[in-house]
């Protein structure tokens, strides 16, 4: 009897094996069209193979069927050449645990999304959203009454949302977390030519139901417009690059690289609280960070560090920093310490709006190379660069402050016998842009240390107090 039950446990013990299956166009897999994918069913642990160079003009609408912890269903590519592409990629809402790489999505016209997520425990790796120049956003992962969580994106392109060709002024986004989305990832990832703005989580429960969206972190990515965009007569365009938008909180928004954007180069939106914005390098963006309070909001407790902005280059950016304040909303408690301010060019260094309730500057670093008296207004008051110690004597802002030149090379590392070397202040931020230790409180994204130049072959030795 003990035998018996012995080989009837292990006869019930044997797993069962995921499968494989292989998609092409040819026929030479398990299915050749998407609709035939969309009429499967998946069981965790099953791998949806796309052969590559195929390209599908149909939306992929991923079955009901989901993973389960540690053993995802995973969607991917086989073959050699270019990554498989489908029209829209949609993941429903309830769908779960699903891993998906090397795919390229396309929208295809008004609200049609290259890819739309309603799902959680979704992960993305070196896959493509491209918007088409279609009035619709790259990639957006959003709910409308159930909160989608740990949606994460590695390595991935999202580009080309909005009607750039005319008309409308339609937007379009290239990473959208909207209402009701939290601890989310977007990590080393480019993001260009997007329409209204590049990476923006927001909460706008007034459409898109009553769920807040918070813990988000956002590092490592590249995010642009190529500069014949910014010349496009629509103020809509080329909007922002990261914008921390209405009402999300506990962000991180941390060594990314953002240039040309017409809008603000990083922002925290109305109602954006108790954020990080750090190690960042921001280069001819609009208004290069921009902390607001409006109608959607207070913007309250932000933290900005150790961020590098520049402006070299004659075009239509007008700010480097702003603090915005309108209507009832109120800004307070946002903190900004150890960050380079670098012109060249005519722009306004620093706007801290007449209605803004508390505020701290310090240890920051302001150079104006740029020949002219540039603007530096505080709460209604032109102190202009020239008036530095005027304008630090009567705010009581950056009094740890510098005005000089930061001595920058041409990546916007520090140069030997750079004033910003161990003349910030501690603020809890361990590592640089590039991920390098901060054993010193150096002002700026980039810590002086072990690295060459690109315009000397001097080597840079870490000086350590």
């Amino acid at each position: 009897m003990k035998k018996l039950l012995t080989f009837i446990f292990l006869l019930f013990a044997v797993p069962v094996w995921a499968a494989v299956y292989h998609v092409a166009t040819d026929g030479s897999g398990d299915f050749t069209t998407i609709a035939q994918v969309n009429a499967a069913t998946f069981a965790a642990g099953d791998e949806i193979l796309f052969k590559r160079g195929d390209v599908w003009a149909e939306d992929l609408t991923f079955p009901s069927c989901s993973g389960v912890s540690g053993n995802p269903i995973s969607l991917g590519a086989y073959g050699s050449g270019n990554i498989p592409q489908v029209n829209r990629f949609i993941i429903d809402a309830y769908q779960h645990d699903i891993e998906v790489s090397n795919l390229y999505m396309t929208g295809t016209g008004i609200l049609a999304d290259a890819c739309d997520v309603y799902g959680y425990n979704i992960t993305f790796r070196d896959c493509t959203f491209d918007g088409d120049s279609q009035r619709c956003n790259a990639f957006v992962a959003k709910s409308h009454d159930v909160y989608v969580y740990n949606v994460n994106l590695y390595n991935c392109i999202a580009k080309n949302a909005g009607n750039y060709a005319g008309g409308g002024g339609e937007g379009g986004g290239g990473i959208i977390f909207s209402t009701g989305t939290r601890d989310c990832i977007v990590d080393t990832c480019i993001v260009f030519n997007n329409e209204e703005v590049g990476i923006q989580p927001f909460t706008e429960q007034a459409y898109f139901g009553t769920l807040d969206s918070y813990n988000f972190t956002i590092k490592n990515c590249t995010v642009y417009n190529d500069v014949s965009k910014l010349s496009d007569a629509e103020t809509n365009r080329n909007w922002m690059g990261i914008n921390i938008g209405w009402n999300v909180y506990n962000a991180v928004v941390e060594r990314n690289y953002v240039y040309y954007c017409k809008g603000a180069g990083i922002s925290c939106d109305g109602g954006a609280h108790n954020n990080t914005i750090k190690n960042n390098l921001l280069v001819n963006c609009g208004r290069t960070i921009w902390l607001i309070a409006n109608a959607y909001g207070d913007c309250k407790n932000n933290l900005v560090y150790h961020n590098t902005l520049i402006s070299n280059t004659v075009g239509i950016f007008g700010q480097m920093m702003e603090v915005y304040q309108t209507g009832a909303a109120v800004s307070s408690g946002n903190i900004i310490k150890n960050n380079i301010t670098y012109i060249t060019t005519a722009v306004t260094v620093l706007t801290v709006y007449a209605g803004v309730s508390t505020v701290t500057l310090d240890y920051n670093c302001v150079y104006n190379g740029s020949g002219a008296n540039q603007g530096l207004w505080y709460k209604g008051s032109n102190y202009t660069t020239n008036g530095w110690n005027t304008y630090r004597t009567a705010t009581s802002q950056d009094s740890n402050s510098i005005a000089a030149d930061p001595l920058l090379t041409a990546d916007y590392h520090l140069k030997s016998g750079s004033p910003c070397i161990n003349a910030g202040v501690d603020v809890g931020v361990d590592t640089d842009y590039d991920g390098n230790p901060r054993y010193q409180a150096d002002m700026g994204s980039r810590e002086f240390g072990v690295f060459l130049s690109e315009d000397t072959t001097e080597l840079y030795n870490w000086t350590v107090n």
